[in-house]
């Protein structure tokens, strides 16, 4: 991937946390990996009784107009094999338009493997996710509590 490329990530990462911030306020704590290869990009805290749980944000300049999501088969193998918490996998479309979807324990088992640019993904099915960044707000706030 060139520099060029990653700035381009990097900018809408950004984006997406002060989302987030401007969201969820005061109460939570909303920490962003530095490492551009990390498998998530995001970790929520609630400050009141410290629940966390994180968040991988796949930003995408296209319009949502595919039936299915895809994401990295190694990196939810990943995802899974490090983190503990929840995890809540978003996608965001130049359209602002968001689908989200929480991992699962048996995620790669129940969906349709591809081979993408010579890697293993997953099409997630868009009707299996929830869209919205209101709802994905409800989302982290119901299990944060």
């Amino acid at each position: 991937m060139t520099d060029i490329n990653k700035l381009h990530f990097q900018k809408n990462e950004n984006k997406f946390y002060l989302l987030l911030i401007s969201y969820l306020g005061c109460e939570y704590e909303i920490i962003k990996s530095n490492d551009f290869y990390c498998n998530i990009d995001f970790i929520v805290i609630n400050k009141q009784n410290l629940k966390t749980l994180y968040i991988e944000h796949k930003c995408r300049n296209i319009n949502d107009i595919y039936d299915t999501l895809l994401i990295g088969t190694t990196k939810i193998n990943s995802i899974q094999k490090n983190y503990t918490s929840k995890c809540i996998l978003v996608w965001e479309f130049s359209n602002d338009k968001y689908y989200f979807k929480e991992i699962e324990q048996d995620f790669i088992k129940k969906y349709k493997h591809s081979c993408v640019r010579g890697s293993d993904c997953l099409e997630i099915i868009k009707k299996d996710c929830f869209d919205g960044i209101i709802n994905l707000i409800k989302l982290i706030q119901f299990e944060l509590n």
